[in-house]
C-alpha cells in the first residue's frame, strides 16, 4: 500500500508543480492591477517565485521518491545476495 501511494505521489508531483506555478502567475498578474487588467511584470515575477516555491516543495517530494527507489533497490540486492549465499552453503562451495 505504501509503495502504491509513493508512486501516486511521484506521478502527481508534476501536476502539483504546474498548479503552484500557474497559481503564482495568476496572483502576480492580478495583484496591484486595476480590476479587469493584468500586469505582465507581475505575471513574470509571480512565475519566477512560483518556480522557486515549486522547486523547493516538489523537489523535496522528488528527492524522497528517489531515496525510496534506491532503498528498494538495496533491499532487492540484499535479498538476491542472501539467496546466492544460501545456495553456496547448500552445495558446499
Amino acid at each position: 500500500m505504501n509503495s502504491m501511494l509513493a508512486k501516486l505521489l511521484t506521478t502527481l508531483n508534476v501536476a502539483f508543480a504546474v498548479i503552484i506555478v500557474a497559481g503564482f502567475v495568476l496572483v502576480g498578474a492580478t495583484m496591484g492591477a486595476p480590476f479587469g487588467t493584468f500586469s505582465f511584470g507581475g505575471a513574470v515575477l509571480g512565475g519566477l517565485l512560483g518556480m522557486i516555491v515549486a522547486a523547493f516543495f516538489c523537489g523535496f517530494i522528488a528527492l524522497l521518491a528517489t531515496i525510496e527507489e534506491h532503498l528498494n533497490f538495496l533491499r532487492l540486492s540484499a535479498e538476491y545476495h542472501n539467496e546466492i549465499t544460501k545456495l553456496r552453503i547448500e552445495h558446499g562451495q
